[in-house]
């Protein structure tokens, strides 16, 4: 319905590129005939030393495998780090 009522619609795959995207574009894409031009990949800061054990660089690393898994697909990833208040910019350093 809402490829019929807008020029772009962006929908919501689910957590991580390892099992929401790859549902989305194995089922949803084929079964709807769908061909996504992009796909967002959301991180926080906090997750990402999260999957990171604390470390920030291992992070970035878990985020350029969820990079690589949607780039299998064919789609071109567009990658957004959203950062807290209490996250202080020279975290990002450490």
């Amino acid at each position: 319905m809402a490829l019929k009522l807008a020029d772009y619609v962006v929908t919501e795959a689910g957590f991580g590129s390892d099992l929401g995207a790859e549902k989305f574009f194995d089922i949803k894409c084929r079964v709807g005939g769908l061909t996504p031009k992009a796909a967002a990949i959301v991180a926080t800061v906090r997750a990402l030393k999260h999957h990171g054990d604390g470390s920030l660089e291992v992070g970035f690393a878990n985020l350029a495998k969820h990079i690589e898994n949607v780039r299998h697909f064919g789609v071109p990833p567009v990658v957004a780090v959203n950062r807290s208040k209490r996250t202080r910019m020279m975290s990002w350093l450490r």
